[in-house]
């Protein structure tokens, strides 16, 4: 186990500030944190200080809660970058927790924390929506660093998630004949091919396609092309 330097301690008061429970953020507002934030679901206090420094040491901040409820909480004012929660026997209230965690958001990546050799548990925890699973007993710079890469795929999640919603509006932008224009484009056809498709003359589906693509932002059709695409 890692040792600690003026760890924070699990709270569950609800009125407890985010700073008095955060691993390693800055006091002045003027620089706020940027660094990822994990939340941590853990009773035993020896391991709570132990985690913190080594996720503090590792760049990350942190704040520690003792039930997943007031962990919720939390999560509806400060989304996470990662959560790591501990799953024990006995397993239901457990295993409903941790899915009502997941389900919460379904880009944040969750980290359980399970007893040694405890294989069904982990398959359950798996099919809750965990992204991984670690044991008890792990150094705390390995949990530091499967923390680090449940932050990194949060991260690339979120990131597809907006690119997404960008396209999606972009397309949504389209008025009924331009969209049937784009996808015509998209699937090959000629000028002169659409005008036919939709009964309009050659120099009404060149200023429909200029429009769609001011709309979409893109330049060509390779960039229009990828983007359809990006949205399926």
């Amino acid at each position: 186990m890692c040792s600690a330097s003026a760890p924070p301690q699990p709270t569950d008061d609800p009125r407890a500030s985010p700073a008095a429970i955060d691993a390693s953020a800055p006091k002045s507002g003027h620089n706020a944190p940027t660094r990822p934030l994990v939340h941590v679901v853990e009773r035993d206090s020896a391991l709570v200080a132990d985690l913190g420094f080594a996720f503090a040491t590792a760049g990350m901040r942190c704040h520690m809660h003792t039930t997943s409820e007031h962990l919720l909480r939390h999560l509806e004012t400060e989304p996470a970058h990662a959560v790591l929660v501990e799953v024990q026997l006995p397993v239901g209230d457990r295993v409903e927790a941790l899915e009502a965690i997941c389900s919460h958001d379904p880009a944040l990546s969750v980290v359980v924390l399970l007893e040694r050799a405890a294989v069904e548990l982990a398959v359950r925890a798996m099919r809750a929506g965990a992204y991984t699973v670690v044991e008890r007993g792990t150094p705390c710079e390995e949990i530091a660093q499967a923390l680090g890469d449940a932050c990194q795929r949060t991260a690339d999640l979120r990131s597809r998630q907006a690119q997404h919603a960008y396209v999606r509006a972009r397309l949504d932008s389209l008025s009924p004949r331009e969209r049937q224009v784009m996808e015509l484009v998209v699937e090959g056809a000629p000028t002169k091919a659409i005008a036919q498709r939709l009964a309009i003359s050659p120099k009404t589906v060149d200023v429909h396609r200029m429009n769609l693509m001011r709309k979409l932002r893109v330049d060509s059709v390779a960039a229009l092309v990828r983007m359809v695409l990006s949205a399926q």
